[in-house]
């Protein structure tokens, strides 16, 4: 597989020596039979590499890998300036890192997401109101991001790390 996406012998070198390498085959078949293009399967496939990588500089090894590995290897990265997107975006060494790691753990290389790991009920609320003001009422990135700001701070201050009961949120509790 890697050799129809790599062309160039030294980057299939690179790729088949790096410490992600016994993963990478599975990870761009895994996602050449979910439909991804090639394009971005390649793309992916770097990407894993380049994270594999970084987990060699301070010593960890592909089965200490975890959801706060990630987000600490993502955070590093920083943004991508981008005119449309006045936040900027991921670079391309952040594309399918998750994917990655959902891979890792179904083959049993890494542990599975701890409690840590999962989203809690107030994350996957905003997640749900994030995608209404984006796909329902039709919002720009500012505008969602300025909502989706008030209503994190509203959920933190309001809940705190508890579940949220919405029964017992009140119009002043919004208004503050």
């Amino acid at each position: 597989m890697l050799e129809a996406l790599v062309h160039r012998k030294h980057d299939r070198v690179r790729l088949q020596s790096g410490p992600m390498a016994p993963h990478l085959v599975a990870f761009a078949d895994t996602l050449a039979d979910e439909g991804y293009a090639s394009r971005i399967v390649r793309r992916y496939v770097f990407a894993a590499d380049a994270f594999g990588r970084w987990l060699d500089r301070p010593g960890l090894k592909v089965h200490d890998v975890d959801a706060g590995t990630l987000a600490r290897y993502v955070e590093g990265l920083g943004r991508v300036r981008c005119g449309t997107r006045p936040c900027g975006r991921q670079p391309d060494a952040a594309s399918g890192i998750r994917k990655l790691l959902d891979l890792l753990r179904q083959r049993g290389i890494v542990s599975p997401p701890g409690r840590e790991d999962l989203p809690s009920d107030g994350d996957r609320w905003l997640a749900t109101f994030e995608h209404h003001l984006d796909r329902v009422a039709g919002l720009s990135l500012g505008t969602r991001s300025i909502y989706a700001r008030y209503a994190r701070a509203l959920v933190t201050a309001r809940f705190g790390a508890e579940v949220p009961d919405w029964s017992i949120l009140s119009a002043d509790d919004v208004a503050a």
